[in-house]
């Protein structure tokens, strides 16, 4: 991805954690112990808010919410649109404030439109570096639970009161993203947030709300149509 421009996409995320050091001793093992047992308990619950997160999503065939992007890295940027998912790899972002852009995969492509630029890419899925990619494994993904090789509570507090948030580390690098934060109702595993964290310290944060589960979207929905006088870029 490019840097936070107004008409560029933007780029991908990274990262904490706190460490406790204690000296030797009986006491200091006995505290060790029981320090172990603790983060044993809490990696456990962890693994058990993402299942309960990726049940209820891998479980729907659509979905739709309302979205607030923030940036940080060089630039920080702020952008607001509507999100829509469907399984099988569609998705298409519509961005719109503070400028006009989309963002659809068909599944197979993925493409890119700035309306300030009036241009728009086409790339392959498997090609993408766009961190908007790993959404996909919401819907629908059996091997979801196998992307992330550690799942542990976040150090950073949720955004949302009530909430518990999760660091996820993939498996592999997904593109530029070394660490995923993913935040949820404990008990009802409602989605409120996904932030992109990458290893260089950049990050999106992405909010969502008005969230709609298995509404009727068409396939053409997911299909680009190049805007009047829009001109594809250079590959």
């Amino acid at each position: 991805m490019a840097s936070a421009s107004s008409d560029s996409p933007l780029s991908a995320r990274r990262r904490f954690l706190a460490r406790l050091l204690l000296a030797g001793g009986g006491w200091s093992a006995l505290v060790g112990r029981r320090a172990q047992g603790c983060a044993a308990r809490a990696s456990a619950d962890a693994r058990a808010i993402l299942a309960g997160l990726l049940r209820r999503y891998g479980r729907l065939t659509a979905l739709t919410a309302d979205f607030t992007q923030v940036h940080q890295g060089r630039q920080t940027a702020r952008e607001q649109g509507t999100l829509a998912l469907k399984r099988d790899g569609r998705m298409r972002w519509d961005y719109a404030a503070p400028y006009v852009k989309q963002f659809i995969c068909d599944g197979k492509r993925t493409y890119f439109y700035s309306a300030a630029r009036g241009q728009y890419t086409v790339e392959p899925v498997r090609a993408s570096r766009d961190p908007r990619t790993p959404f996909l494994f919401l819907l629908g993904d059996r091997r979801a639970a196998q992307l992330f090789s550690q799942a542990e509570l976040a150090a950073e507090p949720p955004v949302r009161a009530g909430y518990v948030a999760l660091r996820l580390t993939p498996r592999e690098r997904i593109e530029l993203v070394a660490a995923v934060l993913a935040e949820c109702h404990p008990t009802t595993f409602e989605l409120a947030r996904i932030s992109l964290l990458s290893a260089a310290g950049a990050r999106d944060d992405f909010m969502f709300s008005n969230i709609v589960e298995n509404p009727t979207l068409p396939e053409r929905f997911f299909e680009f149509a190049p805007p009047p006088g829009a001109q594809r870029a250079a590959s």
